[in-house]
């Protein structure tokens, strides 16, 4: 194993995960048992990430997060169905492209949920507040399509560390667009945050 759990994203290592169980599953093997059982647990005092049958959510999206004792989906199934066949903007040419044929587009998080969590302020919101918050609920334009193997390519990285998949190097428009992106959305998110503890405050809660 070595430095493999330090040198990879909790996004990529699940993909891994999920690639291992899957070719279990198609060989006969114990697959099915192995991909029930995945888990994927961060470091303590950092939010617990769940994949399997213990999280509200399976495996092969964002999963569940655990927030304050509370699970919170950080994708709905809605959005999901909404997501499933869309075009995406390729992170190659930075031109929108249609959903490949033989890989699932996911709902991506343009600003990672794993940075979201850390905003100052999140975790002093309720849990339908914070639930908006990582589901987009309120329209802040987070979430876009993407498909499976870039959105775990592309994980958590944040200002311009996406640059490359596998060999591949990313249009540089779509590294200089993603990280104005992520910047913009953080900033709204602040606000929002903000708004709402203000509002709170004002509620007497």
């Amino acid at each position: 194993v070595g430095r493999y759990y330090e040198t990879h994203t909790i996004g990529e290592i699940a993909a891994d995960a999920y690639v291992g169980a899957s070719g279990a599953l198609m060989g006969g093997g114990a697959g099915s048992s192995a991909l029930g059982r995945l888990n994927t647990v961060v470091r303590p005092n950092k939010p617990v990430w769940v994949w399997g049958p213990d999280a509200p959510n399976r495996m092969g999206q964002s999963g569940a997060i655990n927030l304050n004792g509370y699970w919170i989906d950080t994708v709905t199934e809605a959005q999901r169905l909404a997501f499933r066949d869309n075009g995406y903007l390729d992170p190659f040419t930075n031109r929108i492209a249609a959903a490949p044929s033989n890989r699932p587009i996911q709902v991506d998080h343009i600003f990672p949920v794993s940075e979201i969590v850390k905003l100052p302020g999140f975790r002093d919101l309720t849990r339908e507040q914070m639930g908006a918050i990582l589901q987009d609920r309120i329209g802040i334009g987070n979430l876009r399509p993407l498909p499976s193997h870039l959105n775990a390519s592309k994980g958590s990285r944040v200002g311009g560390d996406w640059s490359a998949y596998r060999g591949w190097v990313l249009s540089q428009d779509y590294i200089d667009n993603i990280d104005y992106l992520q910047r913009s959305v953080r900033d709204r998110i602040l606000r929002h945050i903000e708004l709402l503890r203000q509002a709170d405050k004002a509620g007497g809660k």
